[in-house]
């Protein structure tokens, strides 16, 4: 469950630092290996894949949970990525 707290509190950053783009006028950067589109197929991809888990003896929970840890760690790799660009933005904003 803390994974997925985890996943969750990550994502959410994710667009608060978008927003930070544009609240200091330098615009919205969506780019990152795990901008919302990608979040949710991937989540989408584990919900199907992780259906046949019972039959093939697998635990139940483990491919949701090895989709949760991509996607907070995708999610914190897009966090940094979108910082960058936001201070190389801002660094070329005329003082």
């Amino acid at each position: 469950m803390l994974l997925g707290w985890v996943a969750a509190a990550l994502a959410v950053l994710t667009a608060y630092v978008r927003t930070l783009g544009a609240a200091n006028g330098v615009g919205n950067f969506f780019n990152g290996p795990m901008a919302k589109p990608i979040r949710m197929w991937v989540v989408a991809a584990a919900c199907l894949l992780s259906l046949p888990e019972v039959p093939l003896g697998l635990p139940r929970g483990v491919v949701l949970g090895i989709a949760l840890g991509v996607v907070a760690l995708g999610s914190l790799i897009t966090v940094v990525v979108r910082l960058r660009c936001i201070a190389r933005a801002l660094e070329r904003v005329p003082a």
